[in-house]
């Protein structure tokens, strides 16, 4: 909370993570601390950059998938999770699908592929997913 009881943004709370190479985060349901400037603000910190790893769990609707996805296609360092909560109403539901759609129809990645997750995501492409974000796992 900010100092006059408003819910601090995310990307601040992210500013005071200098030293992370490993964040996970789970929103609670609704969390306000996500806005739709949520992802350019981040895109702003050099440190968001240089994370390892990222994992964001139960986001909602607010936050810009389409800013985040041409962020995911240059990205050849950081391992993402996102996933998105019940909340996201049926166009956001079918944006998403439509990301996964042409992550897992590309023949070439020049990025590192994310893990996009979502209640009633189809299941077999969800385990496509998986596999090709984690080729290590014997599957």
């Amino acid at each position: 909370m900010n100092e006059d009881d408003s819910i601090v943004a995310f990307e601040k709370i992210f500013e005071t993570f200098l030293k992370a190479k490993t964040i996970e985060i789970l929103f609670k349901p609704m969390d306000s601390s996500i806005t739709s400037t949520t992802v350019n603000e981040l895109l702003k910190i050099p440190k968001f950059h240089e994370l390892d790893y990222l994992s964001l769990l139960e986001i909602h609707g607010a936050f810009d998938i389409n800013l985040f996805y041409k962020h995911i296609k240059k990205n050849k360092h950081t391992k993402f999770i996102l996933h998105f909560d019940d909340s996201v109403s049926e166009a956001y539901k079918n944006r998403l699908e439509t990301i996964i759609d042409e992550i897992l129809e590309a023949v070439n990645h020049d990025y590192q592929i994310p893990y996009i997750g979502f209640p009633e995501i189809d299941e077999e492409k969800n385990l496509q997913l998986i596999r090709i974000f984690c080729p290590e796992r014997a599957w």
